[in-house]
């Protein structure tokens, strides 16, 4: 059975030193539409971060709770 990996992959974390996260989900779910047109019938995220800090882990922490 086809399928795809959805994200798209790490970026710079915003006020970080140096760590990232992953982006993707805007425009998820067009995206998916257009997997699906082209047959893949199961979708795949993954989520990779780059932590490096723990003052900068919360920085990141407070980010994700805005998503």
């Amino acid at each position: 059975m086809p399928g795809i990996k959805v994200d798209k992959g790490l970026v710079p974390l915003p006020g970080s030193n140096n760590e990232s996260w992953c982006q993707g989900l805007d425009g998820l779910a067009s995206r998916c539409a257009e997997y699906y047109k082209q047959g893949a019938r199961f979708a795949k995220w993954s989520v990779h971060t780059s932590l490096i800090h723990v003052s900068t882990n919360l920085i990141c922490a407070s980010f994700l709770k805005l998503l």
